[in-house]
């Protein structure tokens, strides 16, 4: 979460621009004890729903996302820099189309132009850039210039605090759904008592004896 997913909650922030309601996830740990596998769902007070999957155990090195509004829908490609924009027509966003009013002929006649008339793609393509390198270098620059950096602490600070509550819905997720069963990116069994720091070096106490009654 903190490695991989970090960056994309900071993209959807920055795009929603609205207080979280609440986080659900969960993970795996596949190679150590921190999740390699993570799904989150982020519900924002403006209505806004937004899933996160990171992995990095996957075969396919991959980063996309998918935006839908009552607007226009796009698929990002990262990888390729490329995005497909798709935006309706007038029609389709006034419900005006009616399909299932239509005659038969004129259904199968739309059939093959419905997607290009009302549902046009626009590619668009974006410059390749070195984002790491970008990043120190405005860090730098507002530090000799002494501005405000383009993404402010205050930015920061919010998509790690997002990050840290969705890290503690991974380590609570209940994978058998019950109080006593597994647990965690581990999927350990949870311990019915929490032992303190303590009890391991405590020596141990002495037998008690019982008085013989007299």
């Amino acid at each position: 979460v903190l490695d991989l997913m970090i960056h994309d909650l900071d993209l959807v922030l920055s795009l929603v621009q609205s207080p979280v309601q609440s986080v659900q996830a969960l993970g795996l740990a596949v190679f150590g004890p921190h999740e390699d596998l993570a799904q989150a769902r982020v519900t924002f007070e403006n209505g806004c729903i937004a899933d996160f999957r990171a992995a990095r155990v996957s075969h396919q090195p991959a980063r996309s996302m998918q935006l839908w509004s009552q607007r226009a829908f796009a698929s990002v490609d990262f990888s390729s820099r490329t995005a497909d924009v798709v935006r309706p027509s007038d029609a389709l966003v006034r419900r005006e189309l009616k399909l299932n009013a239509l005659p038969v002929e004129e259904r199968l006649a739309l059939k093959d132009r419905i997607l290009n008339d009302h549902l046009p793609v626009e590619r668009v393509h974006c410059e390749p850039v070195d984002a790491m390198t970008l990043q120190l270098t405005d860090f730098a620059d507002s530090i000799r210039q002494g501005r405000m950096p383009r993404v402010s602490g205050q930015a920061g600070r919010e998509v790690v605090g997002v990050a840290e509550r969705i890290i503690d819905s991974i380590a609570n997720h209940a994978w058998d759904g019950q109080a006593d069963g597994r647990i965690g990116p581990a999927a350990t069994p949870r311990r019915s008592v929490i032992p303190a720091p303590h009890w391991s070096t405590r020596p141990a106490r002495p037998a008690l004896r019982h008085r013989e009654a007299s």
